[in-house]
């Protein structure tokens, strides 16, 4: 917003794709905001998220285009077999790029999330 470059920001740290955030946020705001903004926007772009969760193994399988992911939220083991799978593992941090068995032979595209 033109707001956040007057005060010497960068647009691209004022907003979440499709979504600005609100004239009346400050230019820093705290974690309590900006952690309620990210439940709106996942809602409001029909993300379905999950934190806190333990992804305990993945597999692609390339006959279906789908994941099997076993995961443990809360105590709970469950498995979905969703067709992307996005692992974040922290904020502003130095990448840790995992290391799966069978990557070097997986025929689709990846990348860790901060090349995005």
């Amino acid at each position: 917003s033109a707001r956040a470059k007057s005060r010497g920001h960068s647009s691209a740290c004022r907003h979440l794709p499709y979504l600005p955030f609100p004239d009346h946020f400050p230019v820093y705001v705290s974690k309590d905001t900006f952690g309620n903004w990210l439940d709106l926007y996942a809602q409001a772009m029909e993300i379905r998220f999950q934190g806190n969760t333990e992804v305990q193994k993945a597999t692609y399988d390339s006959e279906s285009g789908t994941w099997m992911v076993q995961m443990c939220h809360e105590g709970t083991i469950t498995t979905t077999r969703p067709s992307h799978l996005v692992i974040a593992t922290g904020n502003s941090s130095i990448p840790s790029v995992p290391c799966f068995e069978g990557m070097e032979s997986f025929a689709g595209e990846m990348m860790h999330s901060s090349a995005f």
